[in-house]
């Protein structure tokens, strides 16, 4: 919630209690006229009658500030319930964040795509990924297969293996990000792509940048055996 919001939201209950302040005290100013009329004579009204209209002005006096702490009453209460909305909001967006860094929902966003049509080793895949981490990617996938923090990129014989996906060329790298910086980033001298393709002239890449682009969730689920949350 912003500032302004919320001066607004402590705004409105006071300026209920003043227009309630305010009828009310219209209202004993008017009991009082209407019976100081009805019980005076012309001239001078009896020790009785001022009697009474006083009792009744002190009545009316607790009856409003019983109004008075009941709205005050009700502003703590919208207070408390407001303070909980943020706290749960709060921990929603967290949730949310989590989720995307861990790979565990479909995400969308700007970023870069970048395609590869040579072998490369894991050496140098783990590079270009890392690259791009360190550039703000928040969301990366190697041939449409979510890459996260704890993916393990592995070599058998000839074949590339992440997270247990056998990986062949040709590559095809999506990241979410800016894309600005991170075409900057995969693009300039002495960067991964510039080293590869010094080693081989042959290689042929493209990075283009994407305005919207979908990336999968995390395919392999999260098994944790021997860590527990903490008490």
């Amino acid at each position: 919630m912003s500032t302004s919001e919320q001066s607004r939201l402590e705004l409105w209950p006071r300026v209920i209690i003043t227009l309630v302040c305010f009828g009310m005290g219209m209202a004993v100013a008017a009991q009082w006229r209407s019976q100081a009329s009805s019980a005076m004579p012309p001239l001078i009204a009896s020790s009785v009658d001022q009697a009474i209209l006083m009792r009744n002005l002190v009545e009316s006096n607790a009856q409003l500030r019983q109004e008075v702490r009941a709205l005050e009453r009700q502003m703590a209460e919208l207070a408390q319930e407001e303070s909980r909305h943020d706290a749960l909001r709060s921990l929603t967006g967290e949730l949310d964040r989590l989720r995307i860094a861990n790979g565990l929902v479909e995400v969308t966003g700007p970023g870069i795509e970048i395609k590869i049509d040579s072998r490369l080793g894991i050496y140098d895949l783990q590079d270009l990924i890392n690259e791009l981490r360190n550039a703000g990617a928040e969301a990366i996938s190697l041939n449409g297969a979510r890459i996260v923090a704890n993916s393990i990129i592995a070599q058998q014989g000839q074949r590339t293996i992440i997270d247990g996906i056998v990986f062949s060329t040709p590559y095809t790298f999506l990241a979410i990000g800016d894309p600005a910086t991170l075409i900057e980033a995969v693009s300039r001298r002495g960067s991964t792509l510039d080293l590869l393709a010094s080693g081989n002239p042959d290689l042929k890449t493209t990075v283009e940048r994407r305005q919207d682009q979908r990336l999968a969730a995390f395919r392999r689920p999260y098994v944790f055996t021997y860590a527990a949350i903490a008490p």
